[in-house]
């Protein structure tokens, strides 16, 4: 009993996958098509015209069949298409709108043109919410540091950075404002 079971889905997994296949859809399509859409003479001059007389409901369900999928195939590249392009128009939006810290830790990617540098763990929670937001990537591979970790830049957010690097920028406002957040932490730990 097991062994069928396992020939089944073996075999339906098999037919699964070569209906995914675009090209076998688009096949079947065009084929099942021409079979159903012909005039008379051209399926009598290709003498298909019993098999078409006999298994016409077959060749029907396959037309149907495949548009469907390939209907459904176009539909999905093109929602994969739309999702891509939102997303990356966020991610954009997001490095138009970063915070001075965020903008520092950024920079030293962009100014030394380095993808992967060893940031602290402890002590930095930029580089921690950038891997969380997804414009830089956590590389574990060759660390032996416990407290340091190489962070490594996404190769988009490189290349859009090296083009934009007047999004980071720190403007006369904004280093007044951090000056000004300093002096209140160092006001506070010294009351303390």
């Amino acid at each position: 009993m097991e062994l069928v079971e396992n020939i089944f889905n073996s075999v339906w997994n098999k037919i699964i996958d070569w209906i995914k296949d675009p090209w076998i859809l688009v096949l079947v399509f065009l084929v099942s098509s021409l079979m159903i859409f012909l005039p008379e003479e051209y399926i009598k001059l290709l003498k298909l015209n019993e098999l078409v007389n006999q298994h016409g409901w077959i060749i029907g369900i396959l037309f149907v069949i495949s548009g469907i999928g390939l209907f459904i195939f176009v539909i999905s590249k093109i929602i994969d298409w739309i999702n891509k392009k939102i997303y990356y128009h966020n991610k954009k939006n997001r490095l138009k709108n970063l915070s001075i810290e965020e903008k520092k830790v950024l920079h030293r990617f962009i100014h030394f043109q380095e993808r992967t540098i060893n940031f602290s763990l402890i002590d930095n929670n930029i580089i921690k919410e950038l891997s969380n937001q997804g414009l830089v990537r956590i590389t574990i591979a060759g660390s032996v540091d416990p407290f340091e970790c190489p962070f490594t830049i996404k190769e988009w957010v490189y290349k859009y950075l090296n083009k934009n690097k007047h999004l980071l920028k720190i403007s006369e406002e904004e280093s007044q404002n951090m000056g000004r957040r300093e002096e209140t932490r160092q006001d506070i730990r010294n009351r303390y």
